[in-house]
């Protein structure tokens, strides 16, 4: 069961005094298109290519019985590895050397696409959403994305995709909140890859479509997929569903980057989507930028204004991050505790 999602009812109804009831659909180690039915993700042509590919998978199984026996050989083995995942954890390893210890002794552990597999395009909208379809609800909290880090130069499309689908099956233009990804080092995983995929996360964002979000992107675990505080996430989902679901309260959105201008050495980056003073938890926060002759190097906040950012700069810089790693370091805060989004400007 959904914990985020107990703990945001919990809240409401403690704030609101009436009955919240939670539809809970949930399934660890998903991609986004298996939330997606079938219809809506044939008639993407971006999207197409993940059906397209199913079914050339499928198509090297000769028969229904070969696709499962083949299937009851992997899930044993699929079963096996991650019980020395967690036994490597428990020793002591890192968790890039409890993967690898774990691939030498299974080097094979994945289940066959196919019918049976929980990653099959639009298959847990068939097997989960269709069966609450079409109770009523009040609005959409939707937390996924760690499977579809390489998947993310489609995932806003794919979103997209997501909302029509849903909304189409509830008849309804229903408020939808996902989640930024929480922080972990995904050690398999390009240093960008993740970053990449909150950055298109974060542009889902149009609070005139109803399309919101928030981010556990400084909640995250280092060496754990999943953030032990489950509570402050829930608070910042809360916080939205307040404002344009029950429509009281206001600033629930954390600030994101708006527009940059250079004078001088000094580099202005202002902020959007909420109002508060911005505020450091760090003196010495710093920007990671890239100069023109290549090199990764660190600068200092100059000044913290209430909507800006200046930045003082050395010398020509190609690009500047903020928090843009898989497990970032996040020190800029609005004063009801919501996090500057991650961001990356790139000059050249």
């Amino acid at each position: 069961f959904s914990a985020i999602g107990y703990l945001v009812a919990a809240a409401l109804q403690k704030e609101k005094d009436i009955p919240i009831g939670i539809l809970s659909l949930n399934m660890g180690d998903t991609t986004v298109f298996t939330w997606i039915d079938e219809v809506t993700l044939g008639e993407n042509k971006r999207l197409k290519y993940i059906l397209d590919n199913y079914y050339e998978e499928i198509k090297k199984f000769k028969t229904e019985k070969e696709y499962d026996d083949y299937f009851n050989q992997q899930l044993p083995l699929l079963y096996q590895f991650y019980g020395l995942l967690d036994e490597g954890v428990r020793l002591g390893l890192s968790l890039e050397d409890a993967h690898r210890r774990a691939f030498e002794k299974v080097p094979n552990p994945y289940l066959p696409m196919g019918p049976k597999n929980q990653n099959r395009p639009c298959g847990l909208f068939d097997t989960m959403v269709k069966r609450v379809i079409p109770y009523q609800a009040k609005a959409i909290l939707y937390y996924q994305g760690e499977n579809d880090k390489l998947n993310f130069e489609v995932y806003k499309e794919a979103m997209d995709a997501f909302t029509l689908s849903w909304r189409k099956a509830f008849k309804s233009e229903l408020p939808i909140i996902i989640t930024q990804i929480a922080g972990y080092e995904y050690v398999e995983a390009d240093p960008l890859a993740v970053s990449y995929l909150r950055r298109e996360q974060a542009k889902f964002l149009n609070i005139e479509e109803q399309k919101y979000v928030i981010t556990a992107a400084d909640c995250g675990e280092r060496y754990d997929i999943h953030p032990h505080d489950k509570n402050e996430v829930a608070r910042r989902f809360v916080g939205v569903l307040n404002e344009f679901v029950y429509h009281t309260g206001c600033n629930s959105l954390s600030p994101m980057y708006d527009s940059h201008q250079l004078i001088g050495d000094k580099l202005v980056i202002r902020v959007k989507n909420n109002q508060l003073p911005l505020k450091h938890t760090d003196k010495n926060c710093r920007f990671t930028v890239i100069t023109k002759t290549g090199k990764v190097k660190e600068v200092k906040i100059y000044q913290l204004l209430d909507q800006e950012i200046v930045v003082l700069l050395e010398e020509e810089i190609v690009e500047l991050r903020y928090a843009f790693n898989n497990y970032p370091e996040m020190f800029i805060y609005t004063e009801n505790d919501l996090p500057l989004l991650p961001f990356q400007i790139k000059f050249q």
